[in-house]
Formats: structure tokens, C-alpha cells, sequence
């Protein structure tokens, strides 16, 4: 949902951390793996039983902005050949879910203002060179979804230059047009106008005046939008993540936000795309807090996914403050909010945030424990490219600043090109580089390494309930088990910058360490507490056998 464009969304970006140029979806791979049975325990609401082609609920995901991952012709800019060219790097990760964002043709930047949603943007290749970068990953195991922007277009796209013309024009209603701008409708986050007019008449865009909203209540715009789905899954692509979901469709008194249509156009869309294209996958953002993102799920008939940013800015917050009560408030909190917690997808920050190593201020013991509490937590986890090497990005405010090019090497172009970078290199610590990493065992790089296989290998970390456990003892600790059937694992994790000695956790079962760093003792277990003590900002994922 982050967009804006050409300063009108500053006062948004100030809080929120949006873009401010614009705002910012294969054939099924084989043998997913099966969901376990859910555990049968009380709650208030029914759990969500998983479909079996739910691949995703094994995946972890890694963000990639093309523009900035990896340049092959000399031009400054990423392309989708740099990708392919780099995809072994993303097997050193175990990664296997790809999102790129936006890939059509756009007049700005960062694409989030489409004029054809069939076609790839001249700056990063062409459709053989998609197809070839999708070939080419599928041989590696990785699934690749794009961005869908069903929201808004370009009102540079054909469709809106068709419907500008009149209510005689065809496309006309693929827009919304009033004669006078409606009193009462605002942007939810700052109050701004939403109605720009155009001659004699105002059109409706909630980002601004270049992006109008698209009708997606016409159903011949649900049918193309349906249409072009279809298009790109048959050119082997995996799913969509839908921009700005939260604001799809709107009601006549002017509500935009989290709307019951928009929620019914959501299951009808759902319903579509399981029978016609089954195993895509529709995974929305929904910036917003983890109980209206949970509305989300629907009865398990909506998205299948969705960014959890309130957990998001947990995760952060805690790791970088040493101050656990906002992150054990966020983990009570989802597990309320939740009947599937693998609807969640938890990550540290995007494209529209700043990075969060410059939110730890570089702080390497920060950025490792707040790597392993997110890559512990429930749902699909996603990376943004860079974050792997602590990348830290530009130091000023424009959204350009946080999709700065990706350091691959030490040299002044970080090997990302042999041209000028489309936008300046940024300036990184020393060894915040893949090679300078590669070649470093005790590296952030190796880290992520190391922790996406076990949590690979283990089906409570992939696909477990999350339960947060209060320990006696323990000052700056947090602590939760994941469990799936009778396989559970512990999460212990101290953020605060002083070591702990031995506490206490109640919880039965002879630990195995999966993995940890800054563990001062093996943990031991008499049966019903477990004794663990840890240093600065370290962390445990510890197996549990009866």
C-alpha cells in the first residue's frame, strides 16, 4: 500500500515509511510438501485447516527490487538477466520464493504506476528474458511471484487515456468519475483529497493525481485483472503480491480503508483463482496492525498470506531497544489474533522502510538476534535483498535511498554494474559485501546461512503454533515454542545488551540445540525446567524430545 508520488505523500512517508514517488501478481511445481493435522485444542474460533498444495507454507522468501539487484549490459540498472545470473546466491540462502517487485512498464522508478500489465519494463529485459529467468529458477527449486497492482494504474495506461474521454467511452466505468468531488472522502492517513480533477470532471485516486484507482467493482476489470493472472501464471510464474489491498474498493459515503466490499471482492477473487490456477499464490499488504491484517485470512477463503507488519516493527523495536515487553505483547497479541499462523509472513523491513541495520545503527549483535527471532516465527519469512550483509542503504529520506544497489563485492560498484548505478552506491561499513561474507564463517551472510536450512529441516519452525512462554528469570529474554504434532521446538532469544546468567523456562523435554550463538552453557532439563544461560543480545533454537 505504500505509494505516493512527486512529495504529495511526504507527511505519510514521515511516519509510515512509504515511497514518496509513486505507490507502490507458473506452472504449479510438484510434491508439495503436506500440511500436518492441527492440533486439536480450545480456542474461540474453528482452526484453518491447510490445503495440501499450500507450497508456501515451507517457502522463505526473499524481495528483490530488479532495478538495483545486479546490472549486466553496462546501463547502471538491474535487469532480469542480472537475477538469473545471481540465483546461486539465493540457493546459498535456501531461499525458494522469489518476489520482484514491480516488472511492467512504468514512467517511474520503481513501477508502481503500471501502463501495461502484460508486458516487462524495457530497463530490465524482455519477456524471453522473464521466461528464461523463471526457467532458470525452477531448476533450483525457487518459485518467482511479481507485484499486482490492482489498486491503481498509471494515468498514463491506455485504459485510463481511453476512459478520460467521456462516459460514451467503453473504458469509461474503469475508472470513477463524478461531476463534482464528493464531500466527506479523504485519505485515511493524512486527510488529503482523493478527487483530482481532470476539465470538467474529477476522477478518483487515493495516491495521488498520476495513479488513478482502478473500478475493480466493474466485473469486465475483475475479468482482466483475472485474465491477466492467467497470463503470466502460464508463463510459469508462481503468484502475486497485491499492492495496497487494504484500499481495493470503496463505499459510497467515502469509507476506503479495510472495507466489507473490498472483503467480499477478496473471497469471489480467492474462490476464482483456487479453481482456476490452483497452488498461486495471493499474498497481500496489508499494512495495518495484526488484528485487522488477520481479517485478511477471511474463513481461510481470502489471501492466503499476508506481511505482518506489526510484527515486523516488534521484532525491530525489541532487538534494537533490548526491551522485550513490545514484542511479548505482539506474540499474545497474534496469538489471539490468529486462528492459521501460517497466514503470517514475517519479515524485518521492505522496500518502504528504512533498513534495518540502520535501525540498529550497525549493531551486528542487534541485527543477529532480530535475524533469528523472525526467521523463528511463524508463516512464510521473507528477506530483503541486502539485508543478508547488513546492508544499511542511503542515509537520507527518499524512498531511492532504501533500494540502493546491491554490494556484491568490495569494488566501488559493489560488482553490481560496470556502468554509473542508476542511483548512488551506498556507503557500507567495510565487508558489508557477498564475497568479503562468503569468505567469513562468523558473518551475518553465514549466519543466514546456517539458520534457513534448520529451519528448513524442521517442520514445528515451517509450519508450528507459536505459544510465548513466561521463564523465572531471565531479564531481557524472550522465549516462545513452536509445535506441530509432537515435534516441538524452543525459541530463546536475550536482547538486552548484558549477559544472563542461569534461569528457568517451564518446559518439558530434553533440549537438543538446533542452533545458537552466545550460549554460555549447554542447556539441561530435569524433566519440567529447562536451564539456560545466555550472553549479550545471543539467542537458542532448541529442540524438544519427551
Amino acid at each position: 500500500m505504500r505509494a505516493g508520488a512527486c512529495g504529495l505523500v511526504l507527511a505519510f512517508c514521515a511516519t509510515l515509511g512509504c515511497k514518496t514517488s509513486a505507490p507502490d501478481v507458473a506452472e504449479v511445481m510438484p510434491a508439495p510438501i503436506p500440511a500436518p493435522a492441527p492440533e486439536v485444542a480450545p480456542a474461540p474460533a474453528p482452526v484453518l485447516v491447510p490445503a495440501l498444495n499450500e507450497w508456501w507454507r515451507d517457502a522463505v522468501g526473499y524481495e528483490i527490487f530488479v532495478r538495483s539487484f545486479q546490472d549486466t549490459d553496462g546501463n547502471g540498472i538491474g535487469d532480469l538477466k542480472g537475477i538469473a545470473q545471481r540465483l546461486d546466491h539465493l540457493v546459498s540462502l535456501n531461499v525458494d520464493l522469489v518476489w520482484l517487485m514491480p516488472i511492467h512498464p512504468s514512467p517511474s522508478y520503481h513501477g508502481y504506476d503500471v501502463v501495461d500489465y502484460r508486458d516487462v519494463n524495457p530497463d530490465y529485459g524482455t519477456l524471453a528474458d522473464l521466461d528464461a529467468l523463471v526457467a532458470a529458477a525452477r531448476e533450483r527449486g525457487i518459485r518467482i511471484i511479481i507485484d499486482l497492482l490492482l489498486n491503481h494504474s498509471s494515468d498514463r495506461h491506455p485504459w485510463f487515456l481511453e476512459s478520460r474521454k467521456g462516459p460514451g467511452n467503453p473504458k469509461y466505468d474503469w475508472y470513477s468519475w463524478r461531476d463534482t468531488a464528493p464531500s466527506g472522502w479523504s485519505r485515511p492517513w493524512d486527510g488529503a483529497p482523493v478527487w483530482h480533477q481532470l476539465g470538467e470532471r474529477f476522477y478518483y485516486g487515493l495516491f495521488w493525481g498520476g495513479m488513478p484507482d482502478i473500478n475493480i467493482a466493474n466485473p469486465a476489470v475483475q475479468a482482466e485483472m483475472e485474465d491477466i493472472m492467467d497470463f503470466w501464471v502460464k508463463r510459469g510464474l508462481a503468484g502475486f503480491r497485491i499492492d495496497a489491498i487494504r484500499y481495493l474498493m470503496e463505499t459510497p459515503d467515502g469509507q476506503n480503508a479495510d472495507t466489507l466490499e473490498t472483503h467480499a471482492y477478496l473471497k469471489g477473487l480467492r474462490k476464482r483463482i483456487d479453481a482456476k490456477l490452483p497452488g498461486t499464490l495471493l499474498l497481500g499488504e496489508a499494512w495495518t496492525n495484526a488484528e485487522d491484517q488477520a481479517v485478511y485470512a477471511g474463513e481461510g477463503d481470502e489471501l492466503h498470506l499476508a506481511f505482518s507488519f506489526d510484527m515486523a516493527s516488534s521484532i525491530v523495536e525489541t532487538a534494537r531497544d533490548g526491551v522485550r515487553s513490545r514484542l511479548n505483547q505482539m506474540l499474545d497479541r497474534s496469538a489471539e489474533a490468529f486462528k492459521d499462523r501460517g497466514f503470517e509472513a514475517p519479515f524485518l523491513t521492505n522496500h518502504d522502510m528504512a533498513r534495518v541495520a540502520r535501525e540498529m545503527m550497525k549493531d551486528p549483535l542487534k541485527l543477529r538476534v532480530a535475524a533469528a527471532i523472525m526467521l523463528a516465527s511463524p508463516g512464510t519469512p521473507f528477506l530483503y535483498y541486502g539485508e543478508e550483509i547488513g546492508m544499511v542503504g542511503g542515509a537520507a529520506r527518499e524512498d531511492e535511498n532504501k533500494r540502493t544497489p546491491m554490494h556484491w563485492d568490495a569494488t566501488p560498484k559493489g560488482g553490481f554494474t560496470t556502468g554509473e548505478p542508476w542511483w548512488p552506491m551506498s556507503d557500507e561499513a567495510k565487508g558489508s559485501d557477498v564475497a568479503t561474507q562468503s569468505a567469513d564463517a562468523g558473518s551475518l551472510l553465514a549466519l543466514y546461512r546456517r539458520l534457513v536450512p534448520v529451519r528448513k529441516q524442521n517442520l514445528a519452525l515451517r509450519r508450528g503454533d507459536q505459544k510465548r512462554i513466561d521463564q523465572k528469570g531471565g531479564k531481557g529474554v524472550v522465549s516462545f515454542v513452536r509445535t506441530a504434532g509432537d515435534e516441538r521446538v524452543l525459541v530463546v532469544a536475550n536482547v538486552d545488551k548484558l549477559a544472563v546468567p542461569a534461569f528457568q523456562i517451564v518446559v518439558p523435554g530434553k533440549p537438543e540445540v538446533l542452533a545458537s550463538e552466545g550460549l554460555d552453557m549447554p542447556p539441561t532439563s530435569d524433566g519440567t525446567n529447562l536451564t539456560i544461560a545466555l550472553g549479550p543480545r545471543s539467542f537458542a533454537w532448541i529442540k524438544l524430545t519427551n
